[in-house]
């Protein structure tokens, strides 16, 4: 018997590269799924959805790359979607591998997943909701022109995975509800399970040890000694409450002459950098100005160095959909590196964080209520929090437990009872009436007519 083969179609880059620059959340989506491979007794190849600017030295494209991944030597293929011939050398490396099982993470890579129309049990990760990421953009852009290319991605996905899966309870919701206005809800599919809730986790730790001769990253080159610091890290999404967020930083620095605010990250290049130009422009404008620091993109090192050296994290979302259907990478990643975090309460992760005390809830779109929190906040209140939250991440959102459907699902991956199917939701009358025939006879259908127009 021939070994089975598990192709996933992903987003890159991996954590395990060297010369990471810019770890999307995307990438590190892809890994918590390349977790399941530990326990899987069949051969693996991974094609990557990637791009050179997140690497320092992009790894070689379009070639079989043997990696270690969990243990395990896996397949690996960088490609790039914006380049000549992506579509063709896709199509080249998922055929030639003749896979038992598809593996979709992320939309994007779903997308093509869905096109390549493999005659094998597809599993599509969705991750967040990218319609409610959609609206969110469209709001800062204040143009609706990307919302219908989006739909058109996410509905290829609904329309022919076998199984899905969400980031959070609420996207699960809205999914069925996707599914529902496509079709898909019906009689064949009373008892097949198509959507699973698997938030995100983050088991980074295990893999990033210490370059011995690398020098330390130091904040307080930047900033004095005494500073209190309040950390930002990440992409200045489209969800997040600039305005509220400058305006509540600069009420606290009026009364706190010590506390600073240091970010790294920034705009997102290819999607928006309003976010973060607003923000920038509210400081420039600020007698504070000197207190802002932007470290840019970091290394990963250097990145995880911050972490130990900030006092508080924080996350500002707007009350908007995005928020209640999507989840917080950052987030995830703060608690495992147990740096106390102030956040809003929108998104499922926040709210169970939040209704637990393991974070410090800060009002929505209250910028006083950000001052009063960023002020009252106590340094070992704060690392006692951050340390229960830790060890409730480490159960919670653990590999282990959030990635248990889809290994479920690979010790006996099934297609959809409709798989290839398409119910069309135009109404029909004739439909009806012969349904109607067959259900109460020719008499029954008179008795109905002469009832109703008789």
């Amino acid at each position: 018997m021939s070994k089975q083969k598990l192709l996933f179609i992903a987003s890159g880059p991996l954590i395990s590269e060297q010369g990471i620059i810019n770890q999307t959340a995307f990438g590190l989506r892809t890994w918590q799924f390349l977790s399941v491979i530990k326990n899987y007794e069949g051969l693996v190849r991974v094609i990557l959805l990637d791009e050179p600017r997140f690497y320092e030295s992009f790894p070689t494209e379009n070639t079989v790359r043997k990696v270690t991944v969990f243990g395990r030597d896996i397949e690996v293929i960088h490609v790039q979607k914006n380049k000549k011939g992506f579509w063709k050398n896709l199509k080249k490396f998922a055929n030639s591998f003749k896979p038992n099982v598809l593996v979709g993470v992320n939309l994007m890579p779903c997308f093509f997943a869905s096109k390549l129309n493999l005659k094998v049990p597809f599993w599509a990760d969705l991750n967040g909701w990218a319609m409610a990421e959609a609206q969110s953009q469209a709001f800062v852009e204040k143009n609706n022109a990307y919302i219908p290319a989006i739909w058109q991605r996410e509905r290829a996905v609904v329309q022919t995975a076998d199984v899905m899966s969400t980031v959070s309870d609420p996207q699960r919701c809205a999914v069925f509800g996707q599914l529902a206005s496509l079709g898909r809800l019906r009689y064949e599919t009373e008892n097949h399970s198509f959507v699973y809730t698997i938030q995100n986790a983050n088991e980074t730790l295990c893999l990033e040890k210490p370059d011995t001769n690398r020098k330390r990253f130091d904040i307080y080159t930047r900033v004095p000694k005494t500073a209190k610091i309040v950390f930002f890290s990440g992409a200045y999404n489209t969800w997040l409450d600039e305005k509220n967020l400058f305006a509540g930083l600069e009420k606290a620095m009026q009364q706190d002459e010590n506390l600073y605010f240091v970010s790294t990250g920034s705009g997102i290049k290819g999607f928006s950098n309003k976010v973060f130009s607003s923000f920038k422009t509210r400081i420039e404008k600020s007698k504070f100005v000197h207190r802002f620091v932007f470290l840019g993109w970091l290394d990963r090192a250097d990145l995880i160095y911050c972490y130990g050296q900030v006092d508080m994290a924080i996350n500002l979302d707007r009350n908007n959909a995005e928020g209640f259907f999507g989840a917080r990478n950052r987030i995830n990643e703060w608690l495992m590196y147990g740096v106390p975090v102030l956040s809003t309460a929108v998104s499922q992760i926040t709210k169970e964080l939040a209704e637990k005390n393991l974070i410090t809830e800060v009002q929505v779109e209250d910028a006083d209520d950000l001052c009063r929190k960023i002020l009252d906040f106590e340094c070992e209140k704060g690392k006692k929090m951050a340390l229960e939250a830790k060890k409730f991440a480490e159960v919670d959102y653990s590999y282990q437990k959030t990635m248990e459907p889809l290994r479920l699902f690979l010790q006996n991956p099934v297609t959809a009872p409709d798989k290839n199917q398409r119910l069309s939701m135009n109404d029909s009358f004739i439909k009806r009436g012969v349904f109607k025939l067959k259900q109460v006879g020719v008499r029954g259908v008179f008795d109905l007519v002469r009832k109703k127009w008789f």
